[in-house]
């Protein structure tokens, strides 16, 4: 007796097999526990990346150098010193102290380009007053070189750091006005209208400490003076 042919909707056994063999869940379970050890590998990796971070984060912070006190600021009444002569952190410095804006010169003696037997042994003793920065005003009371009593109200800057090899080094410019060259002296000097006469000075000098300083006021092509300034505590 004829058997029925199998139907369109009924798969043969040997697709059923190969069907079963391509729907196996092996490969699954593989894929899935190598997803799960790569998540756990990345668990891990953050949690070490968070432990390394708050561990940095309550490390003490390296100690920065110790700063320069505020009393030893680079900005005192002459304008700012150059690196190398400010003091280390603990102030070893000798003289560099806080002090007053006010400082006194002594100037012991000039010396002139063209000596005379008129010239007398010229002193003077003044004052100045430091304004911002470099610039200062003073007032100077001298002996000039013929033994009269003289007077000069000046404004000036002194000027640090133009030799770098040389940070005490300081070049200081004044120019005011001057009273003292009267009588048969008054055509010593230029421009002198009864006694008063304009004065430019430009004077090379050394900072020994932040208080005391020495220069020489060179006056024209006439003269030389000496000068020792010392600024008060």
């Amino acid at each position: 007796m004829p058997t029925d042919p199998p139907s369109p909707s009924s798969p043969c056994p040997a697709a059923l097999a190969r069907l079963r063999g391509g729907l196996s869940l092996a490969p699954l379970q593989r894929s899935g526990r190598g997803r799960v050890r790569a998540a756990l590998r990345g668990l891990a990796g953050a949690a070490g990346v968070l432990a390394a971070s708050q561990a940095f984060a309550q490390s003490p912070p390296e100690a920065a150098p110790d700063a320069i006190p505020e009393r030893y600021s680079l900005s005192w009444p002459w304008g700012p010193l150059p690196d190398r002569f400010v003091p280390d952190a603990g102030g070893r410095a000798a003289g560099l102290v806080e002090g007053s804006p006010w400082s006194l010169h002594l100037s012991p003696g000039t010396w002139h380009s063209n000596p005379s037997d008129d010239h007398r042994h010229s002193t003077g003793l003044g004052l100045r007053r430091a304004l911002d920065g470099r610039q200062f005003i003073g007032f100077n009371a001298f002996s000039n070189s013929f033994g009269q009593p003289s007077a000069y109200a000046m404004y000036g800057q002194r000027l640090h750091g133009g030799v770098p090899a040389l940070p005490r080094f300081y070049t200081e410019w004044t120019a005011g006005l001057m009273y003292g060259y009267v009588g048969d002296r008054a055509d010593e000097v230029p421009l002198n209208v009864r006694g008063f006469s304009p004065v430019f000075t430009l004077s090379p000098g050394w900072q020994f400490t932040p208080n005391l300083s020495v220069q020489l006021n060179v006056i024209g092509t006439v003269a030389v003076m000496l000068q020792v300034d010392w600024r008060f505590r």
